[in-house]
This record gives structure tokens, C-alpha cells and sequence, in this order.
């Protein structure tokens, strides 16, 4: 992608704000950070579950958010510092580069777009999520409780919020209507090694299933809801977004909603980009630097999730449907907790993109080759350099190159004319 910041974007002190929050918004705040010398990022969000949605999508990307001293901010992150605004958004200037929110105005160099669903929160009155995650209730009511919260998606925002529920001391389950997790976003191999691994922890999941929301009804201290498979399951919040219109016809001004079964509704994302008739091309993003606009949907950047000792990397264009034209090379370790994957041109045999599981690399390395426009065969031979743990250096590398230079040889052999065809050609 060709670099359109200012030339003097490292001496600058940059104002983002984010309509709405999620993997993608993080990966590009943090591709930033080399850029400029201090960003400011305002979030509106009018859930008070903001806090906590943020510091689980910075933790999945391996950052430890600090509460900052100023209390104007909610929370630091090296050169970054995050507030948040729950004033209602009137209206959007875009020439003048200007929020006008309920409670003044809020200006802004960049304006940050998110495409997400919005995420909906349903709890029993009496324990609200907030309330199950706030400190008081965690010191003095918890006690030899188990706190159960259900989580209606597949993708990594929600495999971020069961991580940040379990280190809370709730217990997580995620049911999702696809096969595995992460149907979109990862490969199957590497999906179905971090379903182990979440498993491992202590989280439930539950494939090929579906939320019934119309059989929701709260139950004493918790709230019961059927499942497409007709399972009923208890817990004391549902975090979802594939709720649509139901159960929003007694939403009041303020975005929550209780009825006479005793439920809550509150929200994770309050705002989109068709809510203020910005929806544009993703083919706009380069452009959006110069406009103050951007709009997330290209994974262009190094997009990582690191979940305790489990670390997933991913560089370049790697996608679960490769295409005819690109060859995939994936190699696992007997144990699991390693894999490697590698996608290059099946003509050219340039690298088109690398994923990593618990295969941590030098800062640096893989966008290095990359831009370099290096071949896969060629990046074999250097991969060593760039690997930070050296036991893997001596054990895994040798097993991942030997297997590639096996499976190498069989696509060099099937795109190289033969031996006495190519001679012909040389001589004549």
C-alpha cells in the first residue's frame, strides 16, 4: 500500500475517532503507532461495557492497557490514549471535520469507520454484565459462584470477549451456527487448533447451533433461552449480534431496554457508517488518508491475535479460499501448538502472504520480505534469521523445511518444462 501519512507525521500529535470498535479498528490504531508521536482516540460509545470491549481486543492483540493518571482518559496504551464519549451523535461535518454530539462538538483529523454488526448485550436486571465485571462484585459477592455468560458469534471479537471473561473469573461459552470458529478469518487448520486451545482453558463451544431469542425470559437470577437443537441453556448474560429488531420495540431514548421478564439490553456498538450515510467503496482507503476519512475492510497490515501462550500471526494476504493461482503450503507440529502456513504464486512462486501459530518472528522480518518480493523457496532459506525462539530454530525449522522442500519440488516440477526442451531452446 503506498504510504500517503504526512511527511512529517512523526513529529505530529494525531485525533482519531472511532465510530464503533472492533479487530479491524485495533490493527489499524496500532499499525499507527509508528507513525505519529501521540494519538488521541475518542470512542463513541454509549454502553458502559466500552472499558471492557477495548481492553479485550487490545489484549487479544498482546497489549496490556494501563489506566491513565489524567481522568479525563480511560485508558494508555504506549503512545496511545483512549476516551470515550456517550453523548448521542447528531450529525457529522465532514468539511470541517466535526462531530456534533448532545454535548458539544468533538473535531477530528481522521475519522474511523468500523463495518459491525452492532453487539447486543441481554442480562437478568437483578446481575447485569457491568455489574458481574465491576470490582466490588468481584471482591466482596463472587465468592464460590460460577458466573456464566453466553456468546453468540464465531469470529475473533468473540473469541476476544470469552478470553477477557475468563481472566474476569466468568465462565464463557461460545455457540456459533458454523462448523468451527473463525469460519471467515482463519484456515480450518489453524481454526481448529485454537478451538483446542480455548477448550484447554475452560471455554465452551458450541457448533451447528443457533440462540432462539423469542423463548428468551429471565428465570430468578438468570435468563434461559432455547437453541435451534432445542437445548435449553442458563446464564446470567447473552452477548450477541445477530439479534435484529427483536426484543427493541421497548428500547427507550437512552439505547437500553427492560420489560416485565426482567431483561436488559444494552449495547457494545452504537454507531455504523450507513447510521450517518457514510458507506463507501473500500477501494477509498488510500485515499482516505489525505480526506481524514478512513473506512476498515483491506487487510493490508500485519494482523496478529495472541492469546497467552498461544500466539497467532498473520502477514500479507492469506485467506481460507486461496484461489487457482495461488499454491497453500501448511505444515502442523505433532503436538499442535505449532503451524506454519505459507501462500505464493503458483507461476511466479512469489510470497503472497504467511500465518503462524506459536511461531513468533523478529518485528519486522516478514513485512521485510514481503516488500522485498521475495520467493517462497527463497524465504525457506532465510526463515531462521528471522525466528526469536532458538529450541525452534534447531527443532521445528528443520522439520517445516524439509516438509516444504518435498511438496517444493513437486510445483516447481509441474509448472518447469522438461529437461530436453528447455536444452532444445538453448541451443537454438
Amino acid at each position: 500500500m503506498k504510504n500517503t501519512f504526512p511527511p512529517n507525521y512523526k513529529k505530529q500529535t494525531v485525533n482519531i475517532v472511532l465510530l464503533a470498535i472492533g479487530i479491524s479498528s485495533i490493527d489499524f490504531l496500532l499499525k499507527c503507532q509508528s507513525k505519529y508521536r501521540e494519538i488521541n482516540v475518542v470512542l463513541f460509545e454509549k454502553s458502559d461495557l466500552g472499558p471492557f470491549l477495548l481492553e479485550a481486543l487490545l489484549k487479544a492483540k498482546g497489549k496490556h492497557p494501563l489506566p491513565s493518571s489524567d481522568k479525563c482518559i480511560a485508558m494508555q496504551v504506549d503512545n496511545i490514549t483512549f476516551t470515550f464519549n456517550s453523548y448521542p451523535i447528531e450529525s457529522i461535518d465532514k468539511e470541517q471535520r466535526v462531530i456534533n454530539h448532545r454535548g458539544g462538538k468533538q473535531k477530528y483529523e481522521y475519522l474511523l469507520i468500523e463495518q459491525a454488526k452492532p453487539w447486543k448485550i441481554f442480562s437478568n436486571e437483578r446481575q447485569c454484565l457491568s455489574a458481574l465485571l465491576s470490582e466490588a462484585y468481584q471482591a466482596d459477592y463472587k465468592m464460590n459462584n460460577e458466573e456464566v455468560v453466553l456468546i453468540e458469534g464465531q469470529d475473533m471479537f468473540a473469541i476476544s470477549i470469552a478470553i477477557q471473561l475468563l481472566h474476569s473469573g466468568i465462565v464463557p461459552i461460545i455457540i456459533c451456527d458454523g462448523a468451527r470458529l473463525a469460519l471467515t478469518e482463519l484456515p480450518e487448520e489453524e481454526a481448529w487448533l485454537i478451538g483446542k486451545y480455548l477448550k484447554y482453558l475452560g471455554v465452551e463451544s458450541i457448533y451447528e447451533d443457533q440462540l432462539l431469542f423469542n423463548s428468551l425470559i429471565s428465570d430468578k437470577d438468570f435468563l434461559e433461552i432455547k437453541t435451534s437443537k432445542n437445548k435449553t441453556l442458563h446464564a446470567h448474560s447473552i452477548i450477541t449480534a445477530s439479534v435484529g429488531s427483536l426484543l427493541q420495540v421497548a428500547m427507550d431514548s437512552n439505547g437500553g431496554l427492560s420489560n416485565s421478564n426482567g431483561i436488559k439490553l444494552d449495547h457494545f456498538v452504537s454507531y455504523s457508517a450507513n447510521s450517518f450515510g457514510l458507506n463507501q467503496s473500500p477501494r477509498l482507503l488510500n485515499r482516505g488518508f489525505a480526506q481524514g476519512e478512513f473506512k476498515m475492510g483491506a487487510s493490508w497490515y500485519n494482523s496478529q491475535c495472541v492469546f497467552s501462550e498461544l500466539e497467532w500471526r498473520k502477514y500479507g494476504d492469506i485467506s481460507p479460499n486461496c484461489g487457482q493461482d495461488t499454491h497453500n503450503f501448511y505444515w502442523e507440529h505433532p503436538g499442535g501448538e505449532v503451524s506454519f502456513r505459507i501462500q505464493y504464486g503458483k507461476s511466479d512462486f512469489l510470497v503472497k502472504g504467511l500465518s503462524c501459530l506459536g511461531l513468533p518472528f523478529r518485528v519486522g522480518f516478514i513485512e521485510a520480505i514481503l516488500e522485498a518480493k521475495c520467493n517462497a523457496y527463497e524465504f525457506m532459506e532465510r526463515m531462521k534469521e528471522g525466528m526469536v525462539n532458538q529450541s525452534q530454530v534447531k527443532e521445528v525449522f528443520p522439520l517445516i523445511k524439509k516438509s516444504f522442500g518435498v511438496e517444493f519440488k513437486k510445483e516447481i516440477k509441474k509448472v518447469r518444462e522438461p529437461f530436453f526442451k528447455r536444452l532444445i531452446k538453448k541451443l537454438f
